[in-house]
């Protein structure tokens, strides 16, 4: 795991926690609740992408953006925006922002655990 990236993560998530007055153990809890049920609906927007079902794909992106703003992850919140709002803001092409954004929940799933010891050290 890219060293840089993970204490950024680390350091976002430490920010959310001191927000909502969390224990670390908390957070984990919460970042490992959002990343599986974010895993589902990013799925969930593939699908809605290749049936052209903009609306299931604006509701998705939706629930996912907002568990992303609550953990500070803004590359993720950023993302759903654009997928939310898509072309009412401007033409947008779905496919590629599904791609970054199922690129990101990947490396954060796969390195959870990386990310989780971080967390613990850091405590």
């Amino acid at each position: 795991m890219d060293t840089t990236r993970q204490d950024h993560i680390v350091k976002t998530l430490l920010t959310a926690k001191d927000k909502m007055h969390f224990s670390t153990e908390i957070i984990i809890r919460l970042l490992d609740v959002f990343l599986k049920s974010t895993y589902e609906n990013t799925q969930e927007i593939l699908l809605a992408l290749k049936s052209n079902d903009i609306k299931a794909l604006e509701m998705k992106a939706h629930a996912i953006r907002g568990g992303a703003l609550a953990l500070d992850l803004e590359m993720i919140a950023t993302l759903c925006h654009a997928l939310e709002y898509g072309n009412q803001e401007k033409e947008t092409d779905y496919q590629a922002l599904w791609g970054e954004l199922d690129a990101e929940v990947n490396y954060l799933y796969t390195n959870k655990e990386c990310i989780f010891n971080a967390l613990k050290s850091a405590a």
